[in-house]
């Protein structure tokens, strides 16, 4: 993969973790599980995974209430839905959870005093953990791309090797990104959008591809043709459907339906 491939590729990734942490779209369930359970196991408290009865413990040795060790168990279907307010395996499902562990550990404390200050250690823990296990999550959208966001049908993807982005690029003119990126040095336009009009009888294609266009506005391109190209494949739903492409090119990922609207069969 060269340079400019290297910097589509990681376009990509960035919208992807973008659908999952803005947009509520659901993630591969046994990486949710994965980064849930160590984010925990980070902050020093015991977690025992039980993969045969899908459910899990934490245990965390506290001085509140006379040195006490306090703990949660629950189900890997219980962590994966939270508190039910937002899509299942999404990461704010997942966030729900950590609060949930927390508030599960609190009900062991008995005294007064020390249940005020266990509130103020769930809140400040809760989002530590919860950051933590984004820095977790967050590389294996790298390593795996389309696999890491689950589709409307529910049929969880095999993690492996993306295969999507290459199919994308295949139809991509590169040699136009190549001449864009040479363009903007020479004309000092880095980073350079403008604002385009787009004529009923001119495709977004035919636009895109016969234009001196600025690097920024072809990687947009081609980040839009992906996201088609991805909700083809996930069923996802764009908001205006019969301009698809024109507004996943200029909005990306705003374009899609956001993920709480819609009906997931996990």
């Amino acid at each position: 993969m060269d340079f400019l491939e290297q910097r589509l590729y990681d376009n990509v990734t960035t919208e992807l973790y973008v659908m999952a942490l803005k947009c509520q779209y659901p993630i591969h369930p046994a990486i949710g599980l994965w980064g849930f359970f160590e984010a925990f196991r980070n902050q020093g408290i015991i977690v025992a995974n039980n993969e045969k009865e899908k459910s899990a413990s934490f245990n965390l040795l506290t001085a509140m209430d006379g040195f006490k060790m306090v703990t949660a168990k629950t189900g890997h279907d219980s962590i994966l839905n939270g508190w039910k307010n937002h899509p299942k395996s999404s990461l704010n499902s997942l966030y729900d959870s950590i609060c949930e562990v927390y508030d599960l550990m609190g009900k062991r404390i008995k005294d007064d005093e020390d249940r005020n200050k266990w509130a103020y250690f769930r809140d400040t823990q809760s989002r530590e953990v919860n950051k933590k296990m984004q820095e977790i999550i967050r590389p294996y959208f790298a390593r795996h791309q389309e696999h890491m966001l689950v589709p409307v049908y529910g049929k969880l993807p095999e993690l492996k090797k993306p295969i999507l982005f290459e199919k994308v690029l295949e139809d991509f003119p590169m040699d136009m990104l190549k001449n864009a990126r040479l363009s903007d040095f020479h004309n000092d336009r880095i980073g350079y959008h403008q604002c385009h009009e787009f004529a009923d009888e001119t495709s977004i294609e035919e636009f895109y591809e016969g234009q001196n266009l600025s690097e920024a506005e072809m990687t947009d391109y081609f980040v839009g043709k992906y996201l088609l190209a991805l909700s083809k494949e996930k069923g996802y739903i764009i908001e205006e459907n019969e301009r698809a492409l024109e507004c996943l090119t200029i909005w990306g990922s705003d374009a899609l339906k956001d993920g709480q609207q819609m009906i997931w069969n996990i």
